[in-house]
């Protein structure tokens, strides 16, 4: 997923450019190249939408709590919406919990969540013909097995994918070991 992310994003009058992971889970280390200092970046997916602010889960970081976006700060890219996915730099309050300072939204398309791009996780359920992934995102994605390329899936194994929606929901398609 990290080779998909934005390699230039501004925040505020600062340009940004992706050097890779960050020390947190779920984090991506961004450099300001004019200042030389390093900003760690989270993939969020809104799970909540309100009138003034959304909630959103920190992607490959369950341990964190949701995150507060307010809509005010949401880069130009409209009212934050269920399922989108927006890249944040975190704050963290003594009674509040996590909040986002700035959010900017990322083309799902090209993180494997639309349907033309790819994904990874890992499978966590196998049965009679079918299994179930477990996106970084939490979420469980349908496989035949007749998409699984070149392996015998087993529990645990971490795989990629393309997903292409279904009449039942999303279907993993193409699916290799990572």
């Amino acid at each position: 997923m990290t080779a998909c992310l934005p390699q230039h994003v501004v925040i505020g009058d600062r340009g940004l450019n992706r050097s890779g992971r960050g020390r947190a889970p779920g984090s991506h280390a961004y450099v300001d190249p004019g200042r030389g200092t390093v900003t760690e970046l989270f993939v969020t997916e809104v799970v909540q939408v309100g009138n003034l602010f959304a909630l959103a889960r920190v992607a490959d970081n369950p341990s964190l709590p949701l995150v507060r976006i307010d809509s005010a700060i949401l880069n130009g890219a409209g009212p934050a919406r269920v399922g989108q996915l927006l890249l944040v730099d975190l704050e963290f309050g003594p009674s509040a919990g996590p909040r986002a300072k700035f959010a900017h939204a990322i083309d799902q398309r090209r993180l494997g969540f639309g349907s033309q791009g790819e994904g990874g996780g890992v499978i966590n359920v196998l049965r009679a013909g079918h299994g179930f992934i477990r996106d970084t995102f939490g979420r469980g994605v349908f496989f035949p097995f007749g998409e699984a390329r070149g392996f015998a899936p087993a529990v645990g194994m971490a795989v990629r994918f393309r997903i292409e929606h279904g009449p039942r929901g999303p279907v993993a398609v193409n699916v290799r070991r990572a």
